[in-house]
């Protein structure tokens, strides 16, 4: 239809002149019209417009409400945008999977795991949705988590998750070894480590940085080196490894090692940033 291609091509004016013309003959817009209608003034960052037209839909659909949430969500508006969950349950219109992801992905951002966690868990609670929970959804709330220091709850979300079928990104299996090894479980972390391997998942940069940091903080320092020479080998050491290294080899009292580090950093193409300076002196104190 005319109003889907003007809303696809972004003409917000030319789909508000499409509207008045059609009241103007006497001809009642549809809901797909409507919603279109919504989208354009969403994308166009138009939120109090969108509003208007949305109060002007005589019974919104669930991609309606998913509209608004994206524009409130889009604006900044979190709160705003999780009324308007509640005013769908109060209108008996169902949300869907989308609904939740851009609430989850809202809130995850605005550092609220709290309400990213509890979004997650009536999305469990939804026998409608229980099986279409994606893979994203998991991974916001493990990752969430385990910034909290709540790794173990972290594990437990992702066991459902391996359990319904899901795999996980890279980025869940680093949170999980980054959680246990700041908590102070290391075993725990290189056995989630191994575990990440066997799963067939290639550990990144951010992995192998997770695991040096925390072997370097548990003083197992040489296992440490080892990882370092081999991502070295490998191209994908970065200024976190040296400054792990520097703080690690600084506290067993391996100074003299941890300066030679230090200097060798500009030389192989890393300069050193304030985190390696930090690791230096406090050894060197």
């Amino acid at each position: 239809s005319l109003a889907s291609t003007l809303a696809s091509a972004a003409l917000v004016d030319e789909l508000l002149w499409l509207l008045r013309e059609m009241k103007n003959h006497n001809l009642h817009p549809t809901l797909s019209i409507l919603n279109s209608l919504l989208n354009a003034l969403v994308n166009a960052s138009l939120i109090d417009s969108a509003e208007r037209v949305f109060k002007s839909i005589h019974q919104p659909d669930v991609v309606s409400y998913n509209t608004l949430v994206k524009g409130y969500c889009r604006v900044g508006r979190t709160r705003d945008a999780l009324a308007s969950l509640l005013e769908m349950a109060a209108e008996n219109v169902p949300p869907d999977e989308v609904t939740y992801m851009t609430l989850m992905q809202a809130c995850y951002s605005e550092g609220d795991v709290n309400c990213c966690l509890r979004l997650y868990h009536e999305m469990e609670e939804d026998e409608g949705l229980q099986m279409k929970i994606p893979p994203h959804a998991y991974s916001l709330v493990i990752c969430g988590l385990c910034k909290q220091g709540k790794v173990l709850e972290g594990c437990a979300v992702f066991e459902s998750m391996v359990r319904r079928g899901c795999k996980a990104h890279k980025a869940v299996y680093t949170a999980i070894i980054d959680g246990y090894a700041k908590s102070g479980d290391l075993d725990s972390a290189m056995k989630f480590f191994e575990r990440m391997k066997v799963d067939g998942v290639e550990p990144d940069e951010v992995t192998y940085g997770a695991v040096v940091s925390g072997l370097c903080k548990g003083g197992r320092v040489e296992e440490a080196l080892g990882y370092f020479r081999f991502c070295k080998g490998n191209g994908v050491v970065s200024a976190m490894f040296y400054s792990s290294l520097i703080d690690g080899l600084g506290k067993v009292g391996r100074v003299d090692e941890a300066e030679r580090l230090f200097e060798k950093m500009a030389d192989e193409g890393c300069p050193q940033d304030s985190y390696c300076y930090n690791a230096l002196m406090d050894g060197l104190c």
